[in-house]
């Protein structure tokens, strides 16, 4: 997951391809009780959509390892989704 510039930062970005996949791995997330809204163009730049995470000290690290292995899951899926409409 590209995260950009932000190690040892209190906000957290993953960088996603397309506003598409961006799109989608926030509405999983959201599906599982994970409020993290997509960030796309007017926000930020065209070709850099990105989901924000905010994190303190009342996340815990099993809540950091849920949000990774959940946008890590979506991710996939939006990949694989992507792959197959180009190829049809």
């Amino acid at each position: 997951m590209n995260t950009g510039t932000a190690i040892g930062e209190a906000v957290v970005p993953i960088l996603f391809e397309t506003p598409d996949d961006c799109v989608f791995v926030a509405e999983a997330l959201m599906q599982q009780g994970i409020y993290a809204p997509p960030v796309v163009h007017v926000g930020i730049p065209k070709d850099m959509p990105r989901i924000r995470f905010f994190i303190s000290a009342a996340h815990s690290e099993a809540d950091i390892n849920r949000v990774i292995a959940a946008v890590a899951a979506a991710y996939t899926a939006a990949t694989a989704t992507r792959q197959r409409l180009s190829a049809e």
